[in-house]
């Protein structure tokens, strides 16, 4: 392979500290054409002769900060993708630049493989033929019904469409009201069942009593009440997908006819001695950490190892702050109809408080 500097991608590194200008240039110079620059207005004149492909820009510097110098090269319609690195990293300040239209940012001391391969990926996008005009996200914003650029629902969203394609049984954690049915539900959208019923059902809201009725169905007559016969969520989303939250509440009675499903693909009714098989794929989902049911022997280790065949966790609000005022905006013109058309807006200061709650109801329950 012909290694032509013509062919190469360029790098800028844009830091006051000479030390960590010398690193990055001596770690990347093998692999790109590096150049740099000891501070913002500095780097504004050189992005106009070398037209770098991406820019390691510090945050904090003299003369000209790294947002200060973010700022001026969006205001110049400069569209270079941009990684921040800074030593003093804030939720504002991160926030900021992703707002501005930094794809992402290292603290500092940061890991060199972490960087080159956050470097490789962003580049292999700009460079990729569906690449729109200015730098586009591997997805964007909106998966679906979920909301997120931050890299770690990113990275999320890119596990679930490599797990849609697949039959294999999901277990998908997270506290409550980080959209455990959002992902159950985009699943089974990108899957092949697609066409077939979604059937959810949550464990915690049926009583111990009913939970085998409702999930296997009964015969007519097998219980005092069943005066009819009645078919379980299992039969109902034959073809498609059944989700079952909250896994973790059912009793271990239940758990033992879940596994011998997982493990043969059929059922039985209550009361009926012939065992019905369907063509379902299980996903389900729990707020509570399975590991600790299963030594407190309050969850079966078999059922929890046929379940978690792959798990997805889905990461509270607070740890992922660079999404806040996305969601802001989604719902802003979701429910703006709702109160007039009003054309709503946030100060910086109003936006910075939301970003730095902590929002112990994550999504579903605070906005």
């Amino acid at each position: 392979m012909v290694d032509s500097t013509s062919e190469r991608k360029r790098v800028l590194i844009v830091d006051d500290e000479k030390s960590i200008r010398d690193s990055l240039k001596l770690l990347l110079k093998n692999s790109f054409e590096v150049s740099t620059a000891q501070d913002g207005e500095e780097a504004l004149s050189v992005v106009e002769d070398f037209k770098p492909d991406l820019i390691l820009l510090d945050l904090i510097m003299p003369k000209l900060d790294g947002i200060g110098t973010l700022r001026q090269l969006r205001d110049r319609e400069q569209r270079v993708p941009v990684i921040m690195l800074t030593g003093n990293a804030t939720v504002q300040s991160a926030v900021q630049a992703m707002k501005l239209g930094a794809v992402d940012y290292l603290n500092k001391p940061f890991d060199v493989g972490a960087l080159t391969s956050m470097i490789i990926g962003i580049l292999e996008v700009q460079s990729s033929p569906a690449r729109t005009p200015g730098y586009t996200p591997l997805r964007q914003a909106d998966f679906g019904v979920m909301v997120g650029r931050s890299p770690v629902m990113q990275e999320l969203f890119q596990k679930v469409e490599q797990v849609a394609v697949r039959d294999t049984t999901v277990l998908i954690t997270g506290e409550s009201g980080t959209g455990k049915e959002l992902i159950a539900r985009r699943i089974h959208e990108l899957s092949r069942r697609s066409h077939k019923p979604f059937v959810p059902i949550n464990c915690a809201a049926i009583p111990e009593t009913l939970i085998e009725s409702e999930l296997f169905g009964h015969e007519r007559g097998s219980f005092t009440s069943a005066i009819d016969q009645r078919i379980g969520h299992f039969e109902l989303a034959d073809g498609g997908t059944i989700f079952l939250d909250e896994i973790g509440e059912l009793s271990l009675a239940v758990q033992v006819k879940m596994l011998r499903f997982l493990q043969e693909h059929e059922f039985y009714r209550v009361g009926r001695s012939k065992p019905i098989k369907v063509d379902v794929r299980v996903i389900t989902a729990t707020n509570k950490h399975l590991e600790d049911l299963t030594r407190e022997k309050k969850f079966r280790q078999d059922l929890y190892y046929r379940i978690n065949v792959i798990n997805l966790e889905i990461p509270p609000l607070r740890d992922r702050f660079e999404d806040i005022p996305l969601l802001v905006e989604h719902f802003l013109s979701k429910y703006g109809s709702i109160y007039g058309n009003r054309n709503l807006t946030f100060s910086q200061d109003a936006m910075n408080m939301l970003v730095e709650y902590a929002w112990p109801g994550n999504v579903r329950l605070s906005l």
